[in-house]
């Protein structure tokens, strides 16, 4: 069952930045943000599992994209701003890849 949040803005699609650190921190995101997010942990998992589990750093990089990519859709119409900010804005897209590669996905059972 995928959980249906009201739709974003532009602005609630945007990501939050930590003021201590300047970088990002996936509990301060708005909820949908941090819901793609999440859930794009399942999906980089299958893609891990089933695909290839010793990826390349560039190969690694497009699966953390796709599993993003495939979250938001899975969130649409909510999470139609967070796609279209995937798909067309490359700092967007760089500072979520980062966030995901560097976050501790401990209940993903890759």
């Amino acid at each position: 069952m995928v959980l249906q949040l009201p739709p974003v803005t532009v602005n609630q699609a945007e990501l939050v930045l930590s003021p201590d650190t300047n970088g990002l921190m996936l509990t301060m995101q708005h909820p949908l943000v941090r819901l793609v997010i999440w859930d794009s942990f399942d999906i980089l998992c299958a893609l891990l599992i089933f695909i290839n589990v010793f990826p390349n750093a560039p190969l690694a990089i497009r699966f953390v994209k796709e599993a993003l990519l495939n979250s938001a859709l899975r969130h649409t119409p909510g999470a139609n701003n967070i796609y279209q900010q995937l798909m067309h804005d490359k700092k967007y897209t760089h500072k979520i890849i980062l966030l995901v590669s560097h976050t501790n996905a401990h209940d993903c059972f890759c």
